[in-house]
């Protein structure tokens, strides 16, 4: 289950923001992975809540 749930997640990242980018340091991928994080955690329409998070 956990596995799954982190394929899901690494699947999504990589159609939002990895795709089509250049990322030219590990700092640079650090900080697009943790703004993806805040934004999958705290700000995106939940599917089942139909609201947002916070």
């Amino acid at each position: 289950m956990v596995t799954e749930v982190m394929d899901d997640f690494w699947d999504i990242l990589k159609r939002a923001d990895l795709y089509g980018k250049k990322l030219t340091s590990k700092e640079s991928i650090l900080e697009m992975i943790k703004a993806y994080i805040e934004y999958y955690n705290h700000k995106r329409l939940q599917r089942i809540l139909g609201v947002l998070t916070q």
